[in-house]
């Protein structure tokens, strides 16, 4: 499913090939990871997947996909509340993503602040890894929603 999601920002076969492994997640990965489905109405429509990086002393969202057809419906806000919502439980404050650098614009409404961009495999491309301070970004996430 992740392969499928990144695809749609119209990567071609052979950039998709590139970044092949780090899409997967197989077993080993949902072994030493937290892994979360995302079903709507029956319908497994995405994951999400988060780790603790120690090096870091933080969370990191390692996936977030939703299918291309659930994109731009309000599912990729709810789902990454629901995301702080747990880390929150967790006594987390801030979490850490590297983002989609076609995401930039829904990364930039939930509030992630840009802390480094990276060339990624793909010469030219950055990738920018994001911040997110969890009570705040909690905190103006339910007030916009009001």
């Amino acid at each position: 499913m992740a392969y499928e999601s990144k695809s749609q920002w119209g990567y071609t076969p052979e950039i998709m090939q590139i970044w092949e492994p780090e899409l997967l997640v197989d077993g080993n990965y949902i072994k030493h990871n937290i892994v979360y489905k995302i079903i709507i109405d029956q319908e497994l429509v995405g994951f999400y997947a988060i780790r603790f990086q120690n090096d870091k002393n933080c969370f990191e969202i390692d996936h977030l996909w939703l299918k291309a057809t659930h994109i731009n419906k309000g599912i990729g806000r709810a789902v990454f509340v629901r995301i702080l919502g747990q880390l929150k439980e967790l006594g987390q404050v801030r979490v850490l993503l590297n983002g989609e650098p076609h995401a930039r614009g829904f990364y930039k409404k939930m509030h992630g602040r840009i802390i480094e961009e990276r060339q990624t495999k793909i010469p030219g491309l950055l990738q920018p890894v994001y911040e997110f301070d969890v009570p705040a970004v909690l905190e103006r996430t339910a007030l916009s929603a009001t």
